[in-house]
C-alpha cells in the first residue's frame, strides 16, 4: 500500500475534498491502464507504456529481494523475465488501485473471479505492445520486446 500512495500520490487525510480527489485519480488512473504509463497524467507518450517506476519496484521486491529471493534462486525462472508474471503485477497493482475507488481504502480481495478478466485484459495488451501472442515462442519473455518496453536491471544487494 505504500509504494501504491508514493508512486501515485494517494493520500490518507479524511476529509471530504481528499476522498473526492482519491476518487478522481483513481479514475484516472483506470483509464486506459494510465497507471502502466512513466506519465501516469500523459499516457499518449509513444514509448511510456509499462515504464511506470512501481512495475519493477514490485518485480524487485517481490522476487528479487537479494541473492536468496526466488528470482535469484531460481533464476531459470526470471531469465528471460515471464510475460506472465508482468501480467500478474499489472493486475495486482489494479486490484491495488481498486482499493481506493471511493476516495479511502478499503481492502478488496486479489481473487480470480474479480480479477481473471483484468488478467486477460492486460495479457493482451502486452501481447499486442510486445507484437506477439502468448503462444508463440518470442513473446514468453522479456528476452525481445517486453524487455525493452520494462527496462529492469536487477542488482542484488546482501547484507
Amino acid at each position: 500500500m505504500i509504494q501504491l500512495l508514493v508512486n501515485y500520490n494517494i493520500c490518507l487525510y479524511r476529509s471530504v475534498q481528499v476522498k473526492q480527489a482519491n476518487h478522481a485519480l483513481v479514475g484516472q488512473l483506470l483509464k486506459k491502464s494510465a497507471f502502466a504509463y512513466s506519465d501516469t497524467s500523459d499516457h499518449a507518450k509513444p514509448g511510456t507504456m509499462y515504464k511506470h517506476p512501481l512495475i519493477a519496484k514490485l518485480i524487485i521486491l517481490w522476487w528479487f529481494t537479494d541473492s536468496r529471493a526466488e528470482g535469484g534462486h531460481y533464476w531459470e525462472y526470471f531469465d528471460p523475465l515471464p510475460l506472465l508474471l508482468l501480467t500478474f503485477v499489472l493486475t495486482a497493482i489494479q486490484c491495488a488501485i481498486d482499493e481506493w475507488a471511493t476516495g479511502e481504502h478499503s481492502v478488496v480481495k486479489f481473487q480470480v473471479v474479480k480479477y481473471a478478466d483484468v488478467y486477460q485484459h492486460h495479457l493482451k495488451n502486452l501481447e499486442t505492445s510486445a507484437n506477439c501472442t502468448y503462444s508463440s515462442t518470442d513473446c514468453h519473455s522479456t528476452s525481445g520486446p517486453v524487455q525493452t518496453m520494462l527496462n529492469i536491471e536487477v542488482i542484488y544487494i546482501d547484507a
